[in-house]
């Protein structure tokens, strides 16, 4: 159904992904909704790859920052790579249940933060946001993600693939 994986990549390439992302200079992009339009919730987003919208190529100048992720996944066909943003927004916001891809696909979110933050996937566990874990799964069960309360930001990369 879903596989965990702690301690995904070495320590020195976890810590560089944390440290560019959360620098003041990487470029976050705001959207007024998180899982459905009309949410009534919000995060930031940075896109590294967007395959549907660009082609096969990078869409952002930051994409070796990821690649070793990347690698480590070693996909047959990138569709989409995205960072996911949340703010502290001083109470737990339970996003909606959704999929991200109508066609097949897989997803893998790399946790790049520790914090009470988590990912449900429906009808199972939650998975909490452990830094340097990445959760495997088939992209057609619908998850949700949920904002922290112990950390400015939870910040995780979502990629989805063939």
């Amino acid at each position: 159904m879903y596989t965990i994986k702690n301690n995904f990549l070495d320590i020195n390439i976890s810590n560089s992904i944390e440290e560019k992302l959360l620098n003041w200079n990487f470029p976050w992009f705001y959207k007024n909704h998180v899982s459905q339009k009309n949410d009534n919730q919000f995060a930031f987003f940075h896109t590294f790859w967007n395959q549907e919208e660009f082609g096969n190529r990078p869409v952002s100048l930051f994409f070796d920052t990821i690649k070793p992720l990347i690698d480590k996944i070693n996909p047959k066909k990138l569709l989409r790579v995205k960072a996911n943003c949340y703010t502290n927004q001083n109470k737990k916001i339970i996003h909606n249940y959704h999929t991200d891809q109508k066609e097949e696909h897989k997803v893998a979110l790399y946790y790049v933060n520790t914090n009470n933050g988590y990912t449900e996937i429906k009808d199972h566990e939650k998975i909490l946001s452990i830094k340097n874990s990445c959760l495997l799964f088939d992209g057609y069960h619908e998850h949700r993600s949920t904002s922290q309360t112990d950390t400015d930001l939870r910040i995780n990369i979502n990629i989805n693939y063939l």
